[in-house]
């Protein structure tokens, strides 16, 4: 069974995400033929940092950092929304990041459609009371990536003078990656 190491910061690695409180206690990476092992880490550019110098093979993280990485020529590539890989990890390990992104999809869907059941994980995962989190508005983030999605958020980093230039967004999204149901 392949193991995967996946790093979150606390904004990007969600509950929906993690081994224990989310896809992995339901058993869906192990029914996938993967052992993910999960690192929480403090921020986005630790996330990075990790992915790049491959102490873990996949990041989860948010898009303007890899808008900004991937402006700066560093091998990132998007497999899904705010999840990232090296280049050659991914050419390297095809049906692992397949069974990877079904997982992900199939956990997205259910959480974004099951926000009371998913409660208790989130403040599990966030710290936060869970009746604070049965309260909330939740964000309800696609589960497949789009290129015209990722388009406003480089323009945004070109008017902020992050990068010097605007890209396309297609040259992040790995061919590998998710862009319809499994």
């Amino acid at each position: 069974m392949p193991a995967l190491g996946y790093g979150g910061d606390r904004a990007g690695g969600t509950a929906r995400h993690d081994a224990n409180d989310g896809p992995g206690r339901a058993g869906l990476f192990a029914k996938a033929g993967l052992n993910v092992v999960i690192s929480r880490m403090n921020n986005g550019a630790a996330v990075s940092a990790a992915v790049a110098g491959e102490a873990i093979d996949i990041g989860k993280s948010s898009t303007m950092p890899l808008v900004e990485a991937h402006a700066r020529g560093l091998p990132f590539t998007l497999i899904a929304p705010a999840n990232m890989w090296l280049k050659d990890y991914v050419a390297r390990n095809r049906d692992v990041v397949q069974r990877f992104l079904g997982v992900l999809y199939r956990a997205q869907v259910y959480t974004s459609a099951h926000h009371a059941e998913t409660v208790d994980a989130l403040a599990a995962f966030t710290g936060i009371e869970a009746a604070t989190i049965a309260q909330m508005t939740r964000a309800t983030p696609g589960a497949l990536l789009d290129a015209r999605d990722l388009a406003p958020v480089i323009d945004a980093a070109v008017k902020a003078k992050a990068i010097d230039r605007a890209f396309d967004p297609h040259e992040l999204i790995s061919p590998a990656a998710l862009k319809a149901a499994p």
